[in-house]
């Protein structure tokens, strides 16, 4: 059985269910600073983007908290201002990785450390090459619609059957949205979505994240952030909701 998103109490990252409420209300928004960050990958380094002016609107009392922080290729995401970003490309999609550790950077391309601490990582999985895998595993855990697709993936017989569970993970609790749009707590302490697509390990903190099934593939956002910034979650992922919006396909 899927537990709802509220089974999890006392887990400041559930805020990023819905606006706080005296922020619904906060007419006043700011566009925050934009921010270009390195990359690596398939067809060698690529610079940081200039400001092409994309970074979002947000509402005033979050603005001067936050950056918009872009790659040349793939997706753009809203974190804490002064954190370090990198972002990692190929012909399966993109990574956008952001942490308030300097050691974020080319390293991680190379050698994949794990993040221990608090990040934030968006991922883009394209479903028309070798991301359709990724996009074919998070679609058997998350996304019952989609099914189909996750079995044309294993039917291909390139990885084995067992590579894609059709349960969620049991420690996990998720909010659903609607077909293509669900998202996730990871508790502090277990595997789960949070650890399972992306560069965090576990700890006493919980990983939230939300996966959202686009035209082209996958969405795939992470976040883990220090508890002074927890305010900050509602921001980032409604923001990467109306950037990012859900498929209206099955």
């Amino acid at each position: 059985m899927i537990r709802l998103i509220k089974s999890l109490p006392l887990v400041p990252l559930l805020l990023a269910t819905a606006w706080p409420s005296a922020w619904a209300q906060t007419a006043t928004t700011e566009k925050v600073p934009f921010v270009g960050c390195d990359s690596d990958g398939q067809m060698d380094q690529r610079a940081a983007p200039a400001d092409t002016g994309r970074a979002p609107l947000v509402p005033e009392p979050a603005a001067s908290s936050l950056a918009y922080y872009v790659a040349s290729q793939g997706a753009g995401v809203l974190a804490p201002h002064g954190w370090y970003c990198f972002g990692y490309y190929g012909s399966s999609g993109s990574d956008l990785v952001l942490s308030p550790d300097p050691a974020t950077g080319k390293d991680m391309l190379l050698n994949e450390p794990a993040m221990s601490g608090p990040g934030i990582q968006i991922s883009f999985s394209d479903s028309g090459t070798s991301g359709r895998f990724d996009v074919a595993r998070v679609a058997a855990r998350l996304f019952p619609t989609h099914r189909a697709f996750a079995q044309r993936v294993i039917a291909e017989g390139l990885l084995p059957a067992s590579n894609f569970p059709f349960d969620p993970y049991p420690a996990d609790a998720l909010r659903r949205y609607n077909d293509n749009d669900v998202g996730f707590v990871t508790p502090a302490n277990k595997d789960g979505m949070g650890t399972a697509f992306s560069k965090f390990i576990k700890n006493d903190d919980p990983i939230m994240g939300e996966a959202i099934m686009v035209d082209e593939g996958l969405v795939l956002l992470t976040v883990r952030l220090p508890p002074k910034l927890h305010y900050l979650a509602p921001v980032i992922f409604n923001t990467t909701r109306q950037k990012y919006p859900a498929s209206s396909n099955q």
